[in-house]
């Protein structure tokens, strides 16, 4: 009997265990732009970087094609470049990814799919590298 309790013990504990991981290599396209509406960043399904005007700076140069977001004291951000700017959802567009995490500031080439564009908020997401990013062109 004891047995019997030790391994419903130890099965219960390994699934409740299994339960809080979550893959977030899973998300997807369509998980990104359902689930973000806020400029921000997100690398395997995890938010790096939501914008809040309180604490953060945005700009934008049309000329570079370049998107940046910072906090007042620029120790973290995002920047993103695109080859070109979007015109359409669906098309895809070579770019580059730098931002900052708590011990690193990762550069990556990427190509981007043009998710959602509305506006003035452009939704890019590169699947092979499970990143989303939401800018905004300021006019």
């Amino acid at each position: 009997m004891m047995k019997r309790i030790l391994y419903a013990t130890i099965g219960l504990a390994a699934l409740s265990g299994l339960s809080g991981c979550v893959d977030h290599n899973s998300m997807n396209e369509a998980d990104f732009v359902s689930q973000t509406t806020d400029i921000s960043l997100t690398v395997n399904g995890k938010e790096q970087m939501t914008y809040d005007s309180r604490i953060h700076q945005l700009a934008y140069s049309e000329r570079d094609c370049q998107f940046r977001v910072m906090d007042d004291e620029l120790n973290n951000y995002f920047v993103v470049t695109l080859d070109r700017m979007p015109r359409e959802e669906g098309e895809h567009i070579k770019g580059k990814l730098i931002y900052t995490t708590d011990d690193d500031i990762p550069e990556t080439d990427t190509e981007f799919s043009v998710a959602k564009l509305t506006d003035d908020k452009i939704w890019l997401w590169d699947n092979s590298g499970k990143i989303g990013v939401v800018v905004m062109i300021i006019r």
